[in-house]
């Protein structure tokens, strides 16, 4: 669902894309509206179809109208029981807003946007810094050109410690495509952060009725990304009011 630029591509049409042409050559030889045709009867043939959200389901059933689709969530959280209730830490005067991003970012996961944005932060001098718990796709743009650290590659299980250790103001996920699901957002939410997230996917629909969270139009520009965090740390994290 993403162009040649790696970001979201929209829908002219419910079940349509706009991200190639149905001339164009499929994954595994013949045309995209062959494997379009082709996806199309295996999803109605089947006796069910599992989505994992909300949106995603949406997606299919608007592709493949006779499509028997269910959006069940993954089991990941369903194991712990209730989660923490998110929470801010309290801000020393001055300090900078800390924002950490999460996994291994491709291009479409917001690896570009986000060293825009710490490149944004460092042209302004602005008291925002971004923490790249895993890496970029390619090299990124670091500390002291921008205002951003990144620690690279860490394994699952060390996640909740490494968040412990970095103690974030605030979760960032920078997507540039409709998520469908997002397991770091749930280690986010397992952990009780702030998160701020864009509007394409899962995101809105897992942030629902939740406090200290924000859903913001995925297209903003850096500059708009970055007067957003500015906005925040000013309004909620310096005085720990959280959002109405």
């Amino acid at each position: 669902m993403t162009g040649s630029d790696n970001r979201y591509g929209g829908e002219p049409a419910p079940g349509q894309c706009a991200c190639c042409n149905p001339h164009d050559t499929a994954p595994g030889g013949g045309t995209i509206a062959d494997w379009r045709h082709r996806n199309l009867h295996f999803l109605t043939g089947a006796r069910a179809v599992l989505a994992p959200s909300q949106d995603t389901a949406r997606r299919i059933a608007a592709f493949a109208p006779g499509a028997r689709v269910h959006a069940v969530p993954h089991t990941d959280l369903a194991a712990l029981g209730a989660l923490l209730a998110p929470t801010a830490r309290p801000q020393l005067p001055g300090a900078a807003l800390k924002v950490v991003v999460l996994g291994a970012l491709s291009a479409i996961k917001g690896a570009d946007l986000l060293e825009a944005v710490a490149l944004e932060a460092a042209r302004r001098g602005a008291p925002v810094e971004f923490h790249l718990l895993g890496y970029g796709y390619r090299h990124l743009q670091t500390q002291p050109r921008a205002h951003l650290t990144v620690h690279g590659a860490y394994e699952e299980r060390d996640l909740p410690g490494l968040l412990q250790w970095l103690q974030p103001d605030l979760a960032w996920f920078p997507a540039q495509w409709p998520e469908t699901y997002s397991y770091t957002l749930s280690a986010c939410l397992q952990a009780g952060l702030p998160v701020l997230a864009p509007d394409l996917g899962a995101f809105a629909e897992r942030l629902a009725g939740r406090a200290w969270s924000w859903v913001q139009p995925w297209d903003l520009s850096a500059k708009e990304w970055l007067d957003t965090f500015l906005r925040l740390r000013e309004e909620n994290f310096a005085s720990a009011q959280p959002p109405q």
